[in-house]
């Protein structure tokens, strides 16, 4: 059986292209649809919402956007447009 080599056993730093691509010195503010509560991820990854602390350890520092759902006491937790979680109001209550 032949084994593939790894990239001609060619060092990283020979295989380098530079991108083409701009890259922006700052991106963009993160912004959400009206009505969505937004809370600050505290350092400890912890966000507030409804009386209750949530724990979140991803993202400290940033903003996430708090929906309601068809369900009543159950809430979205979203980065950007990403669902990264829920709160349960009638639970924790």
């Amino acid at each position: 059986m032949v084994r593939p080599r790894a990239a001609s056993l060619e060092v990283p730093a020979s295989r380098y292209q530079v991108s083409l691509r701009p890259f922006p010195e700052s991106l963009p503010a993160i912004e959400y649809e009206p009505g969505a509560h937004v809370r600050k991820v505290q350092d400890k990854g912890e966000i507030s919402f409804g009386g209750n602390r949530q724990s979140r350890p991803s993202f400290p520092g940033c903003p996430v956007g708090i929906k309601a759902t068809l369900i009543d006491g159950l809430f979205d937790i979203v980065f950007c447009r990403q669902r990264i979680g829920q709160i349960n109001l009638r639970a924790l209550g």
